[in-house]
């Protein structure tokens, strides 16, 4: 309750410093410009205020481009797109990652598997920048090589077009949540209450799924909730490496110069430092992140009474 409490004052830090970035980003780079010296710094408590009016009227900016367009629209779509490539990447990572972590807890002595720390190591330090890359790569040599069927390696379809970003994206939380649910069942397989369940005739198999892993739910519900954040944090590059038209993608756009991004399409530089943009994208993101750490740790309390006894004997 305390963290729900706070959302408010987050929200508003982030929505006025997004803001804020935006206007004096601009500023700098008109002074760097050689004919930029009569450039004016920006009023940003004035041009705040104009802001939050408009809000408060439920206008949301527009865009930069066409008959300027309003951005609601265009949020709206781009959180659908981006919220289809999270769910199947996202469903993927947990599914697999808490397969992975209960085969790698081995059970008598309880111990974690050898094979464990090479495939995790390697599964977090590969960005997933990178594995997109290594797939398109991948992709590519073989349909030149007759071996397979091509696979789309840039843009929007809710068909096969969702392979490739899907796999980029699940690939660093799979091997996060596989790391640390295999490392929390180990520690409870070696706690008393698991030996005596043992000497008293349950099976290794039925201690594993009837005691240790119930026990082990609470840090597993906050692991999820670190995968997501870091689904979230590759959205960005994946998106834009895809062409993929979801929020990721734009935040590209509103933050690198149009010199530096290069993932095509129409609207391409033409969001680049846009204020009201960039701080709809931050404010939104900034509530998914908030909320997701809530509902982990509601989760967690939930799955744990250990947590609901420890906070009613500080109260």
């Amino acid at each position: 309750m305390r963290k729900a409490l706070l959302l408010p004052l987050v929200l508003a830090l982030a929505n006025f410093g997004s803001f804020a970035y935006a206007h004096i980003a601009r500023y700098v780079l008109a002074l760097q410009n050689p004919y930029g010296l009569s450039a004016t710094p920006p009023d940003l408590l004035g041009l705040y205020g104009r802001y939050v009016a408009d809000l408060a009227r439920g206008e949301f900016g527009r865009l930069p481009y066409g008959s300027e367009p309003p951005i609601l629209p265009y949020l709206l779509e781009g959180f659908g797109a981006s919220l289809g490539l999270i769910a199947l990447a996202f469903s993927l990572s947990v599914m697999l990652g808490i397969a992975i972590g209960i085969a790698a807890a081995q059970v008598d002595p309880p111990r974690l598997a050898h094979w464990l720390a090479p495939l995790t190591s390697v599964g977090l330090a590969l960005p997933g920048f990178y594995i997109g890359t290594l797939a398109i790569v991948l992709s590519l040599w073989l349909v030149f090589r007759g071996l397979a069927t091509p696979l789309p390696v840039g843009g929007f379809g809710w068909d096969l077009h969702l392979v490739l970003p899907a796999l980029a994206l699940a690939l660093r939380p799979t091997a996060q949540i596989a790391a640390i649910t295999a490392n929390l069942l180990v520690d409870e397989l070696k706690k008393q209450y698991t030996v005596t369940a043992r000497s008293v005739g349950h099976t290794w198999r039925g201690v594993r799924w009837r005691h240790a892993l119930p026990a082990a739910l609470s840090g597993v519900a906050l692991t999820i909730a670190g995968g997501f954040r870091l689904t979230l944090a590759e959205l960005v590059l994946v998106e834009s490496l895809f062409a993929w038209p979801g929020l990721g993608r734009a935040i590209a756009q509103t933050l690198v110069a149009p010199s530096v991004f290069s993932a095509g399409g129409a609207d391409t530089g033409t969001l680049f430092l846009h204020a009201e943009m960039l701080t709809a994208l931050v404010t939104l993101l900034t509530t998914v992140f908030y909320l997701t750490d809530v509902i982990a740790s509601l989760a967690a309390r939930a799955a744990d009474p250990r947590l609901r006894q420890v906070e009613a004997l500080r109260a």
